[in-house]
């Protein structure tokens, strides 16, 4: 039980979901963290040790309960067709910030 004048700190698990553009393919990546509070559509929102990779939150859906989460975000695109970004380099940077497939 709690003392009077304190408050639990909450957090949901969720799964944030990255989509990686290139010309001829597209991969995704995703990555579980515990958050205080749920993005809304429209926030700025990703992984707290990696602030380089957060994206506009585009969708928040409702996981499968067999996953055990709270959410899954879906963080706008990295597109690599038409500005001047590297397929590879964007790909390699989010496996080496802990990002899985």
């Amino acid at each position: 039980m709690l003392a009077r004048g304190t408050a639990a700190l909450v957090t949901h698990r969720v799964r944030f979901e990255q989509r990686v553009l290139g010309v001829a393919t597209a991969e995704r990546f995703h990555f579980e963290e515990s958050v205080a509070e749920l993005p809304k559509v429209g926030d700025l929102a990703g992984p707290m040790h990696s602030k380089a990779a957060w994206r506009c939150v585009t969708r928040v859906e409702r996981a499968p309960a067999a996953w055990n989460l709270a959410a899954l975000v879906k963080l706008e695109d990295i597109d690599c067709t038409y500005l001047e970004r590297d397929f590879d380099a964007e790909v390699a940077a989010l496996r080496e910030q802990g990002w899985a497939r």
